[in-house]
């Protein structure tokens, strides 16, 4: 699933194989997608999987936004197209070294029903507020990294959430539609270590497996 994005198109948090990129975004429930551990730290970041019934999915990767696009301007887009209120996490991974987004987004929606609703209405969704030739694409989420309580344990720990970062690098939770506090840490962030691939020459803190997929998953 080609997400279009720049340096590249893989997500610069750790160093995919472009080989396992077609393990992450679901258009439907046949495909088993691939997933990889790169590093240690990553493993302790994981919560247990759970696999999830195709009718517990509620989170989607928004693929294929303008790369000048923040995580406040999908918390914008998510508003303006009638969802506020129906989802209660946003993430948007960033290339750090030119403060730009990687063009793909995580958001978990509060309902199956409200991640068909947003699956069917930002598919092939055009109308950027700013100038790009871009058109959107929905895909589900891995079926094992499927729900907030997921995001919560992922994320908590994670280099992202270390304070050197800037804060609209960061994900965001949401309850009825505003912005809540992320659950403290269970222990301290270590600071993001950069990493540079040495083919797109992208900087970023390494952070967990779920951006690797879909990292990988974009670059197909």
């Amino acid at each position: 699933l080609g997400l279009g994005m720049p340096c590249g198109g893989l997500n610069p948090w750790v160093l995919p194989d472009p080989a396992a990129a077609a393990g992450y975004g679901i258009k439907g429930g046949n495909e088993r997608p691939r997933t990889r551990t790169d590093s240690v730290q990553s493993v302790q970041n994981e919560p247990p999987p759970v696999v999830k019934s195709e009718a517990e999915w509620v989170t989607v990767m928004i693929r294929n936004l303008p790369n000048n696009y923040g995580r406040n301007d999908v918390v914008a887009l998510l508003d303006e197209q009638g969802f506020l209120a129906k989802y209660d996490f946003v993430y948007l991974p960033i290339d750090f070294k030119n403060s730009s987004g990687l063009g793909y987004a995580f958001v978990n929606m509060v309902s199956h029903e409200a991640a068909l609703e947003v699956m069917n209405k930002l598919g092939g969704f055009k109308d950027w507020k700013v100038p790009s030739q871009k058109v959107c694409e929905v895909a589900w989420g891995n079926p094992e990294q499927q729900g907030l309580d997921f995001h919560i344990s992922r994320y908590r720990n994670s280099p992202v959430m270390h304070n050197s970062v800037n804060e609209e690098f960061k994900p965001l939770i949401f309850q009825d539609g505003k912005p809540v506090p992320f659950p403290e840490p269970t222990k301290a962030p270590r600071r993001p270590r950069m990493k540079k691939h040495a083919r797109i020459g992208c900087r970023s803190p390494e952070a967990s497996d779920q951006e690797d997929a879909g990292a990988e998953r974009e670059g197909s």
